[in-house]
């Protein structure tokens, strides 16, 4: 009986037994993983102070509105974009948490003060200071849709313009090079650049595993 269960199951998560009505049903529950996964790695990078990571983490992580908590999710990119010295991404990041309504007052009066502080700061730089801070503020790369050719950040995981879904490594969030030898996980199907990837299943350290449901990679 077990065995029955196990064959039968693996029919179910393989992409060639899939009906269109299972594949969106597994997508939709792989998306709660793949959203934390963002949503921490991003903690991560920033304690190990990789902050250009944080922010393009943070603002996948943001995608997931509907998955995890928005007051969480901008607080994390408001932080990781300050941080990063990307004032847009800043400034956009505290003027969503001032729109939430399940945002208390007094945190919202915080914010606001701290918003302040951020970029009446940065105006009064002069000389030096302010060069230095040019030198050390982050932007992401321009690139073009493959399908429409809209202009977007790299980040971007999916066009504004004709909702085409960019391919995209669940490792660091950039897009996958097709240049690039990557693996995608024959569980979850997401996939990630060998190159970089840096999530190991401790017992088998010598090989490297799905940074979303951390199956050992087989290919």
């Amino acid at each position: 009986m077990y065995v029955h269960h196990q064959g039968s199951t693996k029919m179910y998560l393989d992409e060639e037994y899939q009906s269109p009505e299972t594949a969106r049903m597994l997508d939709s529950t792989w998306r709660g993983a793949v959203a934390i996964h963002f949503f921490l790695t991003a903690q991560h990078n920033i304690y190990e102070g990789d902050i250009a990571a944080a922010l393009r983490m943070a603002l996948i992580a943001s995608e997931y509105d509907d998955v995890l908590p928005e007051k969480d999710l901008f607080l994390l990119v408001a932080l990781s974009a300050a941080m990063a010295q990307c004032d847009r991404h800043t400034s956009r990041a505290f003027t969503h948490l001032d729109d939430l309504v399940n945002v208390e007052s007094e945190l919202k009066e915080k914010l606001q003060d701290l918003a302040v502080d951020i970029f009446v700061e940065k105006s009064n730089r002069r000389g030096g200071a302010a060069a230095a801070a040019r030198q050390n503020k982050m932007e992401f790369e321009e690139v073009h849709c493959e399908e429409c050719g809209e202009p977007t950040e790299d980040w971007v995981t999916q066009c504004p313009a004709c909702q085409h879904r960019h391919p995209y490594s669940v490792t660091d969030g950039r897009r996958l090079d097709p240049r690039v030898v990557y693996a995608t996980c024959d569980l979850c199907h997401h996939s990630y650049d060998k190159v970089v990837q840096g999530v190991k299943r401790t017992s088998r350290s010598d090989q490297l595993a799905c940074p979303v449901c951390h199956k050992v990679c087989d290919n």
